[in-house]
């Protein structure tokens, strides 16, 4: 029995590939013959696809049935993850960074937790590393104010600091996979996906709010089983964004993304829900404001990126966001703080 899918989507990064992989292939339930892996090469430039092949044979798994190679045309993470998601037969489905590094008894560990708990969704904590994972920091994530150990519900989720200021990435958790199918059957009968979601960055960032709209149920292990690499060159998902323009992109994406939940709310007929609407609003509002103090701090180079990003932010857009969220029940403090700095945004962008 297939316990944890755990799908690796790959694109040049085979500066660390062997150490991440080798931290997946080493688990201690992959040992005991309960584990796929999904290796998604997303049409890498580099030798990260030989090196693939290399690592597979030196541990004599060309012939295993519980390991997959899917090696596809560059699209981006986003589709590479939903190839890996939509091929997994694994009861979980866990995701991993191609220059990430994890415990070896990580998906055991959460598996576990998960047939204990009976949770949809299980993650656990990680701490941060730059060079190897001897000097780690701990992750502020690992401080934040939502229970640990404790069956929640993923409304709990979605109303925490926990899923308001952090970026919902995916490696750090397994989720059931019937909730993983239909996630991806969702994103797959949305018109031209492969073309909407081609290259896109910061893609969890869409997934993610998916999964809790399906899921019931969310457990917090608190176990540090993850090591999220810092500053990698290569990163298939979080170059450093020291770039001005990398920061726009950033907030941009989330923007967007803040956009897509509204329609999942519709989709799923929970925008009357006062607690989802109203922790999606603040979690979108902390961008917006992020973005327009960037802009603020950055007043010669907004002229220079500024007709770029004019498509994600047409009238039509600012206008439609506000309506959004303004038709929905919130507190009343954060309605107009959401109204007062999507205005000024507006203001500024556009005049």
């Amino acid at each position: 029995m297939t316990k944890v899918s755990v799908v690796v989507a790959v694109y040049n990064t085979e500066k660390y590939l062997r150490e991440s992989l080798e931290s997946v292939i080493k688990q201690t339930l992959n040992s005991k013959g309960e584990m796929e892996i999904i290796i998604v090469n997303d049409g890498s430039t580099d030798s990260s696809l030989e090196l693939i092949h290399q690592i597979i044979k030196e541990y004599h798994l060309e012939q295993s049935d519980l390991i997959q190679i899917i090696n596809k045309q560059n699209e981006g993470t986003f589709l590479s993850r939903l190839d890996g998601m939509a091929a997994a037969r694994g009861m979980y489905v866990g995701f991993m960074d191609s220059d990430d590094v994890c415990k070896l008894d990580m998906y055991e560990r959460l598996y576990e937790k998960a047939i204990e708990s009976k949770a949809d969704i299980v993650d656990c904590d990680y701490e941060t590393f730059e060079v190897d994972i001897e000097h780690t920091k701990e992750s502020d994530i690992c401080k934040s104010g939502l229970e640990k150990e404790k069956l929640l519900s993923t409304i709990d989720v979605l109303e925490s600091t926990y899923y308001v200021h952090t970026d919902c990435v995916l490696w750090q958790r397994i989720y059931k996979s019937d909730i993983v199918k239909k996630v991806v059957q969702y994103i797959k009968n949305l018109s031209d996906y492969r073309i909407r979601f081609k290259g896109i960055r910061n893609e969890d960032n869409y997934i993610f709010p998916l999964f809790l709209l399906y899921a019931k149920t969310y457990y917090r292990t608190g176990l540090k089983l993850h090591y999220y690499r810092m500053m990698s060159d290569h990163s298939i998902m979080k170059e450093v964004k020291t770039d001005f323009q990398q920061k726009v992109n950033h907030y941009i994406v989330i923007l967007k993304a803040g956009d897509f939940a509204f329609e999942l709310l519709k989709s799923f007929e929970y925008q009357t829900n006062e607690k989802l609407v109203s922790a999606i609003t603040e979690y979108v509002y902390w961008q917006i404001r992020g973005l327009f103090d960037l802009f603020i701090r950055h007043p010669f180079r907004n002229r220079i990126y500024f007709k770029r990003y004019q498509e994600a932010f047409s009238k039509a857009q600012t206008l439609m966001i506000i309506k959004s969220y303004m038709n929905n029940q919130l507190n009343m403090k954060l309605k107009a703080r959401v109204y007062h700095f999507v205005l000024l945004l507006s203001c500024h962008v556009f005049t």
